[in-house]
């Protein structure tokens, strides 16, 4: 949050993650009305172009891996609504040393 205010954004603070894509869409339809134009980002970025975010970073950490000359057998990652984990899941299932993509909740 700190980083977020830093930066200049606006943040509007939700209660709870039963919540949050009513608050989210609430904030959007109050930016719409105001003729602001909005890019709405589901809850963990768990939609087709953040999935496909991490399929682009599944083969950026396989490259600079091999770059490292490691190779890892797991990779960890924080898991919520499951998109980072399924973006990394397609993006390691076409490399040749295939990384298994193990999500640990956040909840």
């Amino acid at each position: 949050i700190l980083l977020d205010r830093i930066a200049g954004a606006r943040l509007t603070l939700c209660n709870g993650p039963d919540q949050r894509l009513g608050c989210q869409m609430d904030v959007e339809a109050r930016l719409r009305r105001a003729g602001r134009h909005s890019y709405v980002i589901p809850p963990g970025a768990s939609d087709a172009t953040g999935a496909m975010g991490y399929v682009d970073g599944a083969s950026e950490l396989v490259a600079q891996s091999r770059a490292l000359g490691i190779r890892p057998t797991y990779v960890l990652c924080a898991m919520a609504s499951g998109g980072m984990l399924a973006g990394l899941a397609a993006g390691f299932a076409d490399q040749p040393a295939r990384p298994v993509p193990t999500g640990v909740s956040v909840y």
